[in-house]
């Protein structure tokens, strides 16, 4: 048995841009010529200040990342760092991509760990789902100590495509904005920044048509196929308590999903796209 199952509960349009794009609902700002920070790497007694760049990111007057560069060495020793940092922190958050840590040359003991950066690439989907964090991450880092480590990590290295950084604010309690840096030959102690974009208000917006998923069989004994007609980025059941049961990630336009492990009664369906969702109501037998 085939059955359409229309919208149940909300669908609902989140915030969301994409990584180099831009309309008129954003501002834009094109750095030009680009703009290149180069660190010191100060050895005692030279003290130079760090190299630092202000974002006013969506052009209110107010800067609100900084990137920052600066590194020291001395006797076999020494660090070096490239950050994004957040001037007023209760209304800006930056993607975080992962943790890297460092160990002594054992391999075994932990000497530090850093918070790096999220590198996107253009066309990338910058919206809620990204690990947003309100300290400063790293773009490039080097801690090194002789005989003991010597550690450095740079996320550009590993994958030259991925240029843009993502950066939200907090415009009001119902109103969340997306943006995205540019930043291109992050190399040690320096780092290019070309462009820059963010929405200026979340209440434009983007007129969604509904998508509406075809979801069978339902009622179902225990499996269903969920097919949509573009991508579903994240599929996510949940029981009538709201406690989530299965989570299925991917760009796919079909999925399975087996309901053999939860009771009979009634599931709630979230199918997410990245720049909104559906709720859905299932059934098992």
């Amino acid at each position: 048995m085939i059955m359409f199952i229309m919208l149940f509960g909300l669908n609902s349009h989140s915030q969301y841009i994409i990584a180099g794009q831009h309309d008129s609902g954003c501002y834009f700002y094109d750095i030009d010529p680009d703009s290149t920070i180069v660190g010191p790497n100060n050895h005692p007694p030279v003290n130079l200040p760090p190299a630092v760049y202000w974002v006013d990111i969506n052009g209110d007057s107010f800067n609100d990342v900084f990137f920052y560069s600066r590194g020291e060495w001395v006797n076999g020793t020494g660090w070096g760092e490239s950050k994004l940092r957040i001037n007023d922190t209760t209304q800006c958050q930056i993607a975080m991509g992962y943790v890297d840590s460092c160990f002594e040359n054992d391999g075994v003991t932990l000497v530090l760990t850093r918070n790096m950066i999220n590198f996107l690439k253009e066309n990338d989907t910058i919206d809620r789902r990204l690990k947003w964090i309100s300290t400063p991450l790293y773009l490039y880092y080097n801690h090194f100590l002789v005989y003991n480590h010597s550690c450095w990590d740079n996320g550009f290295f590993s994958d030259t495509s991925r240029h843009y950084l993502a950066v939200r604010l907090f415009m009001s309690a119902n109103d969340t904005v997306y943006g995205w840096i540019k930043v291109t030959n992050v190399v040690a102690l320096s780092a290019t920044i070309q462009e820059f974009a963010c929405q200026t208000s979340s209440v434009n917006k983007i007129e969604v048509p509904p998508v509406f998923s075809r979801i069978f069989p339902n009622p179902t004994d225990n499996v269903m196929l969920i097919e949509t007609q573009e991508p579903a980025l994240e599929i996510t059941v949940y029981d009538i308590y709201g406690m989530e049961k299965i989570k299925k990630s991917g760009k796919c336009r079909r999925t399975m999903i087996d309901l053999s492990d939860g009771h009979s009664g009634i599931y709630l369906l979230k199918i997410d796209y990245g720049y909104h969702f559906e709720m859905r109501k299932v059934v098992k037998k």
